[in-house]
């Protein structure tokens, strides 16, 4: 039971500084692409939709392939009510089978909105900071028959300083550490 009040302990220590290390940003983007004979109307020819979307940028530690060396992040972003992005980095050209861009919500695409790059093709872009309050991303995800290149600009919103963990997230760490030790003095009683 020590083992296991030491490990919400310890996971609550590491969870809220990566989260705190998250910086939240605004994005403009367009989704440009195609998908050869899945879409009628007017997205049968390809589309292009835009938007400006919040955004997150959180560190990813470990970095990515092919140069481990250059920072990544996650980058997140929501537009009407889903999420999409998935990992970046500064080096010249990454690679990632894990990206969601937006679509069109038709055809194929009215339940997702969304090419995976799980669903084949994977992603393949570049992401660099102009200044360190802005960024530039362009990313390509998906195959040569179904595919989007997003492109987007970001901006820093609150002045370039990281921003404290989610009030959610505080909330459920404190309440976790108050279980453990409540559990804790039950079992020493």
């Amino acid at each position: 039971m020590k083992k296991l009040i030491l490990m919400l302990l310890l996971a609550a220590l590491t969870l809220a500084p990566a989260v705190a290390g998250a910086q939240d940003w605004v994005m403009d983007w367009t989704s440009h692409g195609s998908s050869v004979g899945v879409l009628t109307g007017p997205y049968a020819e390809g589309w292009t939709i835009s938007g400006t979307s919040p955004t997150r940028l959180t560190p990813l530690p470990s970095g990515m392939p092919i140069d481990f060396t250059k920072p990544a992040y996650e980058l997140t972003f929501s537009w009407e009510g889903r999420s999409y992005g998935g990992p970046v980095s500064e080096q010249s050209n990454w690679q990632s089978p894990v990206w969601r861009a937006p679509v069109p919500c038709a055809g194929v695409f009215s339940s997702s909105c969304a090419i995976s790059g799980a669903d084949g093709g994977g992603a393949s872009g570049s992401f660099a900071f102009t200044d360190p309050s802005h960024f530039t991303l362009d990313v390509l995800v998906g195959t040569g028959h179904s595919h989007t290149e997003l492109r987007g600009t970001g901006t820093l919103v609150g002045g370039g300083v990281a921003t404290a963990a989610e009030p959610g997230v505080v909330a459920a760490t404190l309440a976790g550490l108050a279980g453990a030790v409540l559990l804790r003095r039950k079992i020493l009683t």
